[in-house]
């Protein structure tokens, strides 16, 4: 856990800051426990420049705002000023949401599904595993498990769910509509909680830019511990975009966060 929460501050670091990080950043350990902490991450983390007093980053992260000028340091340098825009633009559009993963109870369905459907259960879990998806924005799957939970997950990526009150209603809905086409392809029916008690488990956040027109950047952050990540998404319709994006995993009840927003 320790080393997990250091690895938190690291990357708050680069990403918040675009900046470079040393031991004067963990005050509340002495230099020589740093040193022994960069080499057990090592795997995950370089140095920026290889000196006694040495700066370090992630892996395969690149520190927008720094470039190395000489081998006793680093400056601050700006990668442009129309990145610097684009991604303020970003964090100025509203929140939408898509991969959502919801957890329900059931029962009455896997054991029909086991007895009388035409569905194989997963061979290690023994799930049921069914594919709900109507139309081209959403695409649904389900997993039954034996132990009377229902995993719901929705994938909505081009065309995201709004992250605010009328976008969970319209979530409500879909699910309420793929419960329907599930008794319908099985031909079984089933009792289910409450869809505003479902739990969302996981989903992701995001926040999109404007078409990007001309020469292409690229540039991704890969997840760490339920942080930021950026990136190009490429649309249907052929559009790139910026992406800001956070992978979050509530384990709340639908109400729960609609009545925090």
């Amino acid at each position: 856990m320790i080393l997990i929460h250091h690895l938190e501050k690291c990357y708050n670091i680069n990403v918040i800051t675009g900046m470079p990080f040393d031991f004067m950043d963990f005050k509340d350990i002495t230099n020589d426990a740093f040193r022994k902490r960069i080499q057990r991450l090592k795997p995950f983390i370089e140095p920026v420049i290889k000196t006694n007093y040495s700066n370090y980053k992630l892996g395969g992260f690149s520190l927008p705002r720094y470039v190395t000028k000489n081998p006793r340091g680093v400056i601050p340098k700006i990668v442009s000023p129309e990145f610097e825009k684009m991604l303020a633009e970003i964090k100025r559009q509203p929140l939408k949401m898509h991969d959502i993963r919801l957890e329900a109870r059931i029962a009455e369905l896997y054991e029909d599904l086991e007895k009388y459907s035409e569905f194989e259960p997963n061979s290690r879990n023994r799930a049921f595993t069914i594919d709900l998806s109507s139309g081209e924005r959403f695409t649904i799957k389900v997993n039954v498990y034996r132990n009377n939970k229902m995993q719901v997950m929705v994938g909505c990526t081009h065309e995201p769910i709004a992250y605010d009150l009328w976008g969970f209603l319209e979530l409500v809905r879909l699910l309420g509509d793929a419960c329907c086409r599930l008794k319908t392809i099985t031909g079984r029916h089933f009792q289910h909680n409450p869809i505003p008690d479902w739990i969302v488990q996981y989903l992701h956040i995001n926040q999109d830019g404007l078409e990007i027109q001309g020469k292409h950047f690229s540039y991704s952050i890969n997840d760490l511990a339920n942080h930021s990540v950026f990136y190009l998404k490429k649309f249907r319709d052929g559009q790139i975009k910026p992406r800001l994006e956070t992978h979050e995993r509530p384990n709340r009840s639908i109400q729960e966060i609609v009545e925090t927003l």
